[in-house]
């Protein structure tokens, strides 16, 4: 598997199990915390949108996205994990059980800024990875 260097806003440059870690360029493109972008992938008929939930902090080259998929084609809601949104007129389900890591380069169109949701979305990828 190829090494990826990584960004930490904040962190001088450095080489930990063989990952560089350095600061990210003032020119670099910004990628927000809770925007949700247009999904650009074959899934999109399902999965509308993507939410990014990185921290602006870290620069890897990918993010961490939690999928959109259309409340109609969801089933059965447990909403702690999986809150709902409208999204550009859409109601759509946070899978955060899905949480998948893509190419920054995929998160093109924003669509939607769903920070007002932090405290909501915070709490299901805490209950994802804890159980509480």
């Amino acid at each position: 598997m190829p090494r990826r260097s990584s960004t930490i806003a904040g962190a001088s440059s450095a080489t930990a199990c063989g990952t560089k870690t350095s600061f990210r360029s003032s020119g670099s493109r910004a990628l927000a915390q809770f925007q949700a972008y247009r999904n650009s992938r074959g899934s999109r008929e399902e999965v509308p949108f993507l939410l990014d939930v990185q921290s602006n902090l870290i620069q890897t080259g990918s993010r961490l996205v939690v999928p959109l998929v259309l409340a109609t084609r969801y089933g059965l809601l447990y909403t702690r994990l999986n809150p709902g949104f409208t999204v550009d007129g859409i109601k759509v389900i946070a899978a955060v059980s899905d949480l998948a890591a893509i190419d920054e380069r995929e998160l093109r169109m924003v669509v939607a800024d769903l920070s007002a949701h932090r405290d909501t979305l915070m709490q299901a990828i805490d209950f994802l990875i804890t159980g509480y």
